[in-house]
């Protein structure tokens, strides 16, 4: 049920003399139940894993279960707000129809303090029984005082569960939040791995590069120093100031392997134009 399927003069158009027994004597009844046909209530923020530690896609899975639960736990308060209002609305009805009556009282004394008159006269009375009208009016305002006490109850119960669903609903919001930050820590993992990835690289043909420029290549008796250009020499001088690489003999074995590899293929060269140089990786 919508807004839009609530009567607009379920409450305002009453008429002042409306008789309990014109609302029906089940309509609490009716009342959608709090609980009935509700999704679930959201679950506690996930502990969160190491980044490290947690497997790939598990992130991004715990943020869609999240969403699902804080669209669940949205629909839950939704549907109590609707509830809510029409509880409040049959309650402020069963109020009114109860005012229809606040004169039974008055009346029943009114009534009897005439019969103990016609008693004082002398008159007989044929019984002490109610006329059948004030009877009536007599049990219709028990009735309307019946459905004023049910509604009460249930429009407080639905106002309690509301405010439960809408800590509920704070609850799981708070978990998409955790759920979205996990997502963007796993994926600045992977580009934390890669940036390790072309570090390492870097330190590789940092090395390579530091061998050619030490190299020097002999032939007939004659020796010719390698001199790379100017940006190279630049690079290799900035990249050196950042080496902070501890080496037992002051030198890499990668650069070392690599000065072998240069010096390997110079030799090639020297008889095939296409022979191209080759690097050994190892663990520096």
């Amino acid at each position: 049920m919508t807004n839009e399927d609530l009567p607009g003069d379920t409450v305002e158009d009453l008429p002042g003399d409306t008789f309990a027994a014109d609302l029906p004597t089940n309509a609490v009844e009716h009342l959608p139940d709090a609980a009935d046909g509700l999704p679930g209530n959201a679950v506690e923020p996930s502990k969160g894993l190491p980044t490290d530690s947690v497997p790939e896609n598990i992130a991004r899975a715990a943020l869609r279960s999240a969403i699902t639960r804080r669209e669940a736990a949205d629909e839950r308060r939704q549907h109590l707000e609707m509830a809510v209002q029409l509880a409040r609305q049959l309650r402020g009805a069963s109020e009114r129809a109860l005012l229809a009556f606040q004169d039974v009282d008055v009346t029943m004394v009114e009534h009897r303090a005439e019969e103990f008159k016609r008693l004082a006269c002398g008159a007989s009375l044929s019984g002490l029984n109610l006329p059948d009208g004030l009877a009536t009016r007599r049990a219709m305002r028990d009735v309307a005082l019946e459905q004023v006490a049910a509604a009460k109850v249930t429009h407080e119960k639905l106002v309690a569960d509301l405010g439960q669903a809408e800590d509920a609903l704070r609850l799981a919001r708070l978990n998409v939040v955790i759920a979205a930050s996990d997502v963007l820590m796993e994926e600045g993992a992977k580009q934390a791995a890669a940036l390790n990835t072309l570090w390492n690289e870097m330190w590789y043909r940092f090395d390579r590069l530091s061998a050619l420029s030490d190299c020097r290549l002999y032939y007939a008796e004659a020796s010719f120093p390698i001199t790379p250009p100017s940006e190279i020499v630049g690079l290799l001088q900035t990249i050196a100031a950042l080496d902070k690489r501890q080496f037992a003999d002051g030198r890499s074995d990668a650069a070392a392997n690599a000065g072998e590899a240069w010096c390997q293929c110079f030799k090639l060269l020297l008889t095939d134009a296409e022979a191209e140089v080759t690097f050994e990786r190892k663990s520096s």
